[in-house]
């Protein structure tokens, strides 16, 4: 039940973006497990009927109706979120100076095929008054990935960018608002390094501010100016950055953690390797699992690496939000025991 905070505590520490950072809490292996995104733009405020769902109301209404269908029929049919991945879907305000009027912008990144090290992104412009095209383009993009060929007549021309998103969304969680925009406003300010977009939420608000970059899926935690500088920049020490690493979408949470390691011996090069990364064994009781990484630079350096995960602790999760709530349930936090070059 949502309540005030205690008389005579500071709000700022019952933040859990705070609560987390002085618990020295790693946010590797919470990156997700993404197959695609889209990014839909939906202009601000963010406020109680965002994820209103009618499959007969406005166009962002039937929106949220065929995302609340897919995720329905996914669990149905694996009985929760399946552990390969699943598709996402996101709003991110329009831009003064990119957003093109009468139209709509439309982001989609599509996993890496193979050991590709980047997700395959395309930009779509729909109409304002083409609606039921902008519904169409998100149910192929839900049901039918296969069938987003036949949307080329929106497809932009435009050069790729390096798009940037930062979690602004205050009416999710308070923390995402008072550390996100922040960043935001720093990488909108490095443009044309990156493009910056405010997002909606998409999960780990109690490591804000955090962003989600593509192509090349990586989201990051905790980032405050020397760490976004490096991250926008892509220059520094890489090691530096590991701690404000979530991990790579690509991959799920365990192979995150063996993630984070390679980039911090690597640098940002790391970034730009072809790699496949496996479980090879895996003990969920001990909650231990062997995994390898193959790798091949652009280069030719090649070579793989064997990697040992365990939890090092399960972390109580506190209350946020709008209003205060008490925490529930717990949030596992990784650790990479041995890392070896074979």
């Amino acid at each position: 039940m949502a309540q005030p905070a205690p008389p005579g505590t500071a709000i700022l520490d019952r933040l859990c973006s705070i609560v987390a950072a002085a618990g020295a809490e790693d946010p590797i292996g919470s990156g997700g497990n993404t197959q695609r995104l889209m990014a839909i733009e939906i202009p601000t405020p963010w406020g109680e009927g965002l994820y209103n769902a009618d499959a007969d109301g406005t166009v962002l209404q039937r929106v949220q109706a065929l995302r609340i269908a897919y995720f329905a029929r996914l669990r149905e049919e694996h009985g929760g979120l399946p552990a390969d991945g699943f598709a996402v879907l996101n709003g991110i305000a329009p831009d003064p100076e990119w957003s093109v009027p009468g139209k709509r912008r439309v982001l989609i990144a599509l996993r890496p095929e193979d050991d590709a090290p980047e997700y395959a992104m395309s930009e779509y412009l729909v109409p304002d008054d083409e609606e039921d095209a902008l519904v169409a383009l998100v149910r192929a993009y839900f049901d039918a990935p296969e069938r987003l060929d036949e949307f080329a007549r929106y497809r932009s021309a435009g050069p790729p960018h390096r798009e940037f998103f930062v979690c602004t969304h205050g009416h999710v969680d308070i923390c995402c608002a008072r550390f996100g925009v922040p960043l935001y406003l720093r990488a909108r300010a490095a443009y044309p390094l990156v493009r910056a977009w405010r997002m909606t939420h998409f999960g780990g608000h109690r490591f804000a501010p955090t962003a989600w970059e593509f192509p090349s899926g990586h989201k990051w935690a905790f980032l405050d100016d020397e760490a976004s500088d490096r991250v926008l920049h892509r220059d520094g020490d890489a090691a530096g950055v590991r701690r404000n690493l979530r991990g790579w979408s690509a991959v799920p949470p365990v192979l995150q953690v063996i993630e984070g390691a390679c980039l911090a011996r690597h640098g940002w090069d790391w970034l730009r390797a072809r790699r496949t990364a496996t479980i090879l064994e895996a003990d969920e009781v001990a909650r231990i699992w062997r995994v390898r990484v193959d790798f091949a630079f652009p280069g030719g350096a090649s070579g793989a690496y064997l990697g040992t995960i365990e939890v090092a602790r399960d972390i109580a999760l506190t209350g946020c939000g709008p209003a205060f709530e008490d925490g529930h349930g717990t949030l596992p936090e990784y650790r990479l025991d041995r890392l070896e070059l074979v």
